[in-house]
């Protein structure tokens, strides 16, 4: 059984997360300050409760994508050295063995 591994597949990977994900919960993340305005309206019109689970869903979104987007970008560099430790054990091996 043999493995292959590709690292520009992997290096590919990580630039489209870095590319498509970071920036769409960058860009909500953007938006959620409008949403904490609307926080203040609701409680004039609409009940306590309902309000207060408004504000505490929208903050805590806040937090999350902020954190995903970190995670991503965090995951982009593990896979990056991920196909470097990969390149650095072909060449390691293919020395061992002579090629």
């Amino acid at each position: 059984m043999s493995r292959v591994f590709e690292p520009e597949f992997v290096r590919r990977l990580g630039a489209n997360i870095d590319a498509k994900v970071v920036p769409i919960l960058e860009e909500t993340n953007a938006l959620l300050p409008e949403l904490t305005n609307i926080d203040r309206n609701l409680y004039t019109t609409v009940t306590l409760p309902m309000a207060a689970s408004y504000s505490v869903a929208t903050s805590t979104l806040t937090e999350s994508l902020a954190g995903a987007a970190q995670c991503f970008r965090d995951m982009r560099e593990a896979l990056e050295g991920s196909a470097k430790d990969m390149e650095d054990t072909d060449d390691a091996c293919a020395k061992a063995f002579g090629n």
